[in-house]
Order: structure tokens, then C-alpha cells, then sequence
């Protein structure tokens, strides 16, 4: 589902969206929705060592590493993103009655790539501090 162009989308509006979409996801930043992009092959494989290696030293509990597709909404910054991986220390905390966008993780990854290294490493990781 295409994200319509519309000016200060409500956090409910875009979730409404988001969660229809099948082929495509978006990050959200106080009422500005942005199309993400596929990830290459190499940060795929990045990806799928860090969940299996961070995810088999907490198999004793209490935490558990999480992949690229659970949401996570940063309320102090009106924002919904994607992180490459986060974990959680903790029961897990929902932004709405749907299990679909965690509000409490106590890790966050990003992988970096040239495209996405700025942006990454300035305007979303000060999203994230607001965790």
C-alpha cells in the first residue's frame, strides 16, 4: 500500500497505514513518513550474525534479541522506526493493543552503509537517545 502524500500524518495514521502494507516499510518522524529501503545481502548477513550470536548468549534469560522487522516507537521524539536489532531486558512494553511496535528496548543496532551512515549515526541516534 503506497503511503498517500500528505502533510503531518498522526502516529495513528501512519500505523493504520503501515500495518495494511505488504511490500514495503516506512519510518515515521513527527507527522513525516519515509520509505525504507531493501537491505543488500551483506547487511542481511551482518544482521543474521548479530540476532544468532546476541540471541544465543540470552538464551538463559532474561533478554531476547529481536530482528529488523519490530517496530519501535520513540514517544519523546513522535517517531516509529525500524532498527536493524534491538533487545529486550524486560516483558515487553506495546504502544497500542497491537503486538506489532515496542516502546521499551534495552539495546538498539543500526547496521551502517554509505547510504544510510549520516542519517544513522545523526538524526536517528538522537531519536534513540530519547529512549
Amino acid at each position: 500500500m503506497a503511503v498517500q502524500q500528505q502533510l503531518d500524518y498522526s502516529v495513528e495514521d501512519y500505523l493504520a497505514i503501515e500495518r495494511e502494507a505488504v511490500d514495503e516499510k516506512h519510518e515515521y518522524v513527527a507527522g513525516d513518513v519515509f520509505a525504507m529501503t531493501g537491505a543488500s545481502f551483506r547487511h542481511n548477513l551482518i544482521n543474521t550474525n548479530l540476532v544468532r550470536r546476541i540471541g544465543n548468549q540470552f538464551e538463559k534469560g532474561p533478554c531476547m534479541a529481536l530482528a529488523n522487522d519490530m517496530r519501535v516507537r520513540i514517544e519523546s521524539a513522535d517517531a516509529c522506526t525500524y532498527p536493524d536489532f534491538i533487545a529486550l531486558c524486560e516483558a515487553p512494553s506495546f504502544f497500542d493493543d497491537r503486538t506489532d511496535t515496542i516502546t521499551n528496548p534495552a539495546l538498539i543496532i543500526e547496521i551502517l552503509s554509505p547510504s544510510t551512515e549520516g542519517y544513522d549515526r545523526g538524526g536517528k541516534f538522537a531519536l534513540y537517545r530519547g529512549l
